[in-house]
């Protein structure tokens, strides 16, 4: 049994192991890592865009189905889970209503990564698969928030409505995977040991700021969003 904890430990650390990079991989991580940068960047150009698609998402809300869940603020039935999932639900949508400013750049990072060549096609298809992972998360609409809203007021509160089960399951997984293949740590991978340290910095730097300014964001509007629906206020 030890033995064999021994040989599982063992290949975990070389799973976990940095590539030894060739000198074309090595080349295309380089080129990978300016498209990353050039692609956070945009994301923190796109800020203005981005907030109001976040700002429209709310107003939207706000003329369609004001105060749609007030008769359960104080209900007895209304189930603290099914609330919880309705919460979760509103920052979904929120997110998504960001990112669809976000899809050019995207695309454009995308066919830069497409037009890299690697010592091996595992590389390119693997950097692939997570650029298809980001991209389907980006795709995704918001949900039919006020729809939504009605279905629980129907039910009393009881139960989170099976629609917006599907939707933000589906939201979550995809979120998921997408942080489980991540393009930038891919290409960090094939690079040159101790290289590109500046340019990992500045895409690090790039990073913070756009995820600060989308906290920002919602800590001001996820708030509205509820109050607009009637919940928790």
């Amino acid at each position: 049994m030890r033995r064999a904890a021994w040989i599982a430990a063992a290949l975990v650390l070389m799973s976990a192991a940095p590539a030894v990079a060739s000198p074309l991989d090595a080349a295309s991580s380089h080129a990978g890592l300016r498209a990353q940068r050039a692609f956070e960047s945009s994301l923190v150009r796109k800020k203005g865009a981005a907030q109001s698609g976040v700002k429209a998402f709310v107003a939207g809300v706000q003329a369609k189905c004001p105060r749609v869940l007030e008769s359960l603020s104080s209900s007895d039935t209304f189930a603290s889970g099914a609330a919880s999932q309705f919460g979760k639900e509103v920052g979904a949508d929120l997110v998504l209503a960001a990112f669809a400013s976000y899809r050019a750049p995207l695309a454009t990072l995308e066919r830069r990564i497409a037009r890299l060549r690697w010592s091996s096609p595992a590389i390119g298809a693997r950097l692939g698969r997570a650029l298809d992972a980001e991209t389907t998360v980006f795709s995704l609409m918001p949900s039919d928030l006020c729809a939504d809203g009605a279905a629980l007021v129907a039910n009393g509160g009881r139960h989170f409505p099976p629609g917006a089960h599907a939707f933000l399951s589906t939201f979550q997984h995809e979120a998921e995977r997408s942080g489980r293949l991540d393009v930038k740590q891919i290409l960090l991978r094939y690079r040159q040991p101790g290289s590109d340290k500046k340019l990992v910095r500045e895409i690090g730097r790039l990073e913070e700021r756009a995820d600060s300014w989308l906290g920002d964001v919602f800590a001001v509007e996820v708030p509205k969003l509820l109050n607009a629906v009637g919940l928790f206020v």
